[in-house]
């Protein structure tokens, strides 16, 4: 079992722990968001852009049906995106397959660097595969959290392929 367990925080720490060289310059890049219609409301310090919306910076891609960026001081706070499913593609510094994720909804706290993948949660490079109904990711304290502790019902799967043989 502890061998398992050291699998599967392998695996999150080989999808996960290399996009954080590639978010260090990502952040230093504008957020650039289309969409098919927006509405500004100043006064409760929220955006919301619906249909096909897309975000992009620097090698952060992410798509979804609505997204609405909630603000406190001039400066983003959150951001709440809903899909069928949302989708975002990240290339990671150094490698040659980009990291990708998909769920239902996904949430971004950018003053805690935390992102939440909810319903559906899938989160891949090449034919490494988690999938949960919640994926936890705590850029900050570089700690990664899949599925409920309290929940037998929506398990946490991983698949792993085995390393090619480099001879």
């Amino acid at each position: 079992m502890r061998h398992l367990n050291g699998l599967f925080s392998g695996l999150i720490i080989a999808l996960l722990s290399t996009p954080l060289l590639a978010l260090e310059k990502d952040r230093e890049q504008p957020i650039q968001i289309e969409a098919n219609s927006a509405t500004f409301n100043e006064k409760a310090g929220t955006s919301t852009y619906t249909g096909d919306v897309k975000v992009t910076q620097g090698s952060f891609r992410f798509w979804s049906n609505r997204l609405t960026v909630y603000s406190k001081n001039d400066k983003m706070d959150k951001m709440i995106a809903t899909g069928q499913p949302v989708k975002f593609r990240q290339t990671p510094e150094g490698q040659s397959e980009d990291i990708q994720g998909s769920a239902l909804q996904m949430e971004y706290y950018g003053n805690k660097s935390l992102l939440i993948m909810l319903k559906e949660a899938k989160l891949w490079q090449g034919e490494n595969i988690t999938t949960s109904e919640r994926i936890e990711y705590d850029n900050l304290n570089a700690i990664v959290q899949a599925g409920k502790k309290t929940s037998g019902s929506h398990r946490v799967k991983v698949i792993l392929q085995p390393q090619q043989n480099t001879k």
